[in-house]
């Protein structure tokens, strides 16, 4: 009957020609495709070229069709008593006034309006004429919002709250800070779904350069879903349940997260194994599905770049050869050689003295040692650290 060196020698053989063969990515082409997609991410603050430059949004309401708006104008009439003039603004954006007649003050804010009208006057009608201009009761739009809670409610929002960003900005979508990904659907069009992830730079542009909302919009607001990676194959949270998180997949946070730390937050190498590479595959902008293959002790001491990590990548501890026998023997596995030729490891640890013939003590102590195996092998497992 064979040894349990040969036996090994062969399983460690016959585990390395069914060995998976990575072709990946050359690291340095890769490392240089990310910077390259990273520098054409510019953050949401930052404005892009001048063609794309949004338009400033205004934080004074102004102006426009449909607000009824109060003139009071002093010393028209008499010098004790002012002169009250209620007006509505047509469509045009003109309000009309005693002796000037029509002024034009769409578009502009209660004080550049009372400048407006106190011109009209001077030095004609009034030498130093004092204007007053009141917003009775401004111009609605009535919009469908269901907010990031899932309620739905109308919402009627004024002249200077119906782009998306004034909405936000004046909590009539929500709460801010849950509010990442907003849908719109224009009545115009019940047809038409728009989408704008706030999380990036050219949706911002976008939403900020967008029309404003339209009587009878349906806008939406939900949080956008954590960015996550994914990892499998040698790790100590998927071996031996060592970690945080859901099994295999692990969140992004806002800092970022290198290739190394997403290895120690799913509990780090198994202690009980010597890991050869860790295969990264990756999404690129432009649709492709690329792997990258990093030797594990090259990327330990630095001399692999240590990449940072975006959302959807996949790590791979991949099993070696060294790996799938050790993980043979600690399985206890029986290998059958032959017709008659047996080889059962844990024979190799019964102790001569036991009579193995006998059914219940050799049942009794193949467990013993089962138990013995799978004890030592939790007694290795070793808190990760996090790498740089």
């Amino acid at each position: 009957m064979p040894g349990p060196v040969a036996v090994v020698v062969l399983v460690a053989g016959l585990t390395a020609c069914n060995a998976p063969s990575y072709k990946g990515m050359p690291i340095q082409e890769f490392v240089e495709i990310a910077e390259a997609e990273a520098a054409a991410e510019q953050p949401a603050g930052i404005p892009g070229p001048a063609t794309t430059r949004p338009a400033a949004i205004p934080t004074e309401y102004t102006l426009g069709p449909a607000d009824l708006v109060s003139v009071t104008i002093y010393g028209l009439d008499s010098l004790d008593q002012p002169t009250v003039v209620p007006v509505r603004i047509s469509d045009d954006g003109k309000l009309v006034l005693p002796l000037v007649g029509p002024l034009n003050v769409g578009g502009q804010t209660l004080t550049q309006a009372e400048r407006t009208i106190a011109g009209a006057y001077a030095p004609r009608y009034l030498k130093n004429p004092r204007v007053l201009l009141e917003l009775k009761r401004p111009h609605t739009t009535k919009v469908l919002v269901i907010g990031p809670t899932g309620a739905a409610r109308e919402v009627e929002l004024r002249r200077n709250e119906r782009t998306i960003f004034q909405s936000l900005a004046r909590g009539q979508l929500g709460d801010r800070a849950q509010a990442d990904l907003i849908f719109v659907q224009p009545a115009s069009d019940p047809h038409k779904l728009e989408t704008y992830d706030l999380t990036k730079a050219s949706d911002v542009v976008q939403a900020m350069n967008r029309p404003p909302l339209e009587e009878g919009d349906i806008v939406i607001a939900r949080p956008a879903p954590p960015p996550l990676f994914y990892i499998y194959g040698l790790t100590q949270r998927s071996l031996y349940g060592v970690g945080q998180g859901l099994l295999g997949a692990y969140p992004i946070p806002e800092s970022g997260i290198r290739l190394r730390q997403a290895i120690a937050a799913a509990g780090g190498p198994p202690t009980a194994f010597d890991i050869d590479k860790v295969v990264l595959t990756r999404r690129l902008k432009d649709g492709r599905d690329v792997c990258v293959v990093f030797k594990w002790k090259k990327l330990v001491v630095g001399e692999e770049p240590d990449v940072a990590l975006r959302p959807g990548d996949v790590i791979e501890i991949p099993h070696t050869a060294q790996t799938r026998t050790e993980e043979f023997i600690r399985n206890a596995l029986v290998l059958r050689m032959g017709v008659n030729a047996v080889y059962d490891p844990i024979n190799h640890l019964v102790p001569a003295r036991v009579d193995v013939d006998d059914d219940d003590n050799g049942l009794n102590i193949r467990k013993l040692i089962l138990s013995d195996v799978a004890l030592r092998a939790t007694r290795r497992v070793t808190s990760p650290v996090l790498g740089p």
